[in-house]
């Protein structure tokens, strides 16, 4: 908190903090966030003007969130082929990816990141795209579940086959998201 402060009057302009402070008479911490700036006011001079907020609660929770969220990648995770979500307008942008999607169509993760703004259908080998697509889109537009069978463009060119189970999850009035778990062979 010290250092905090020092470097508030060095810099005389606006300063955020968490810190966190023992509360014996709970026998826990709590977490304090500090919202502060120096003022000069023409008959004292400088003032230090800082709003304290308790985020105790706030914390726990976002560290519960965080707790939460890596159990769930970890099962994802451990789905065989992998998972992935698409959002579905005039292309297929993928939204979400697994550890398991990129690794199967011989892409890092990094690679494969920086494609996921681009029409996942272009992955698709060209003899089965046109019908993936429209039965992709036939399983956002009824709502039905369906398993599809095509193959998928690898890396370096080659082919390999996919089974993909496809359901919807949400649908907008400009897009749809889809859910999709690749199953390579």
């Amino acid at each position: 908190m010290q250092s905090a402060l020092a470097q508030l009057r060095d810099q005389r302009g606006a300063l955020q903090h968490s810190f966190r402070v023992w509360d014996a008479a709970r026998k826990t911490y709590r977490f304090i966030r500090i919202d502060a700036s120096i003022r000069t006011l023409p008959q004292t001079g400088a003032v230090l003007v800082a709003l304290l907020l308790d985020v105790s609660e706030q914390f726990t929770l976002q560290t519960q969130l965080n707790t939460a969220n890596e159990k769930m990648q970890d099962i994802v995770n451990a789905i065989p082929g992998g998972v992935a979500i698409y959002k579905m307008t005039d292309i297929f942008e993928t939204v979400y990816f697994s550890d398991g999607v990129p690794a199967l169509c011989g892409y890092t993760a990094e690679d494969y990141h920086a494609l996921r703004l681009q029409d996942a259908a272009l992955r698709i080998y060209a003899e089965d795209s046109e019908r993936v697509v429209a039965r992709a889109m036939e399983v956002v537009r009824t709502g039905i579940p369906a398993t599809l069978e095509f193959r998928k463009v690898h890396r370096d060119g080659i082919s390999s086959g996919c089974a993909s189970r496809s359901a919807p999850l949400a649908r907008t009035r400009a897009s749809s998201a889809s859910m999709c778990f690749p199953q390579y062979f």
